[in-house]
């Protein structure tokens, strides 16, 4: 679902990277929340 998101808000920033700004960005994500997670 995040993976969409990204392509539905920013498919022009990613044009030439298209296939993986979804994955990036899920990525990105799952790093901040697992740094998050482990500072508690």
């Amino acid at each position: 679902m995040l993976k969409k998101i990204i392509d539905t808000m920013i498919p022009e920033t990613f044009a030439d990277r298209y296939n993986w700004a979804g994955l990036i960005a899920v990525l990105g994500y799952l790093v901040s929340f697992a740094l998050s997670a482990s500072s508690v």
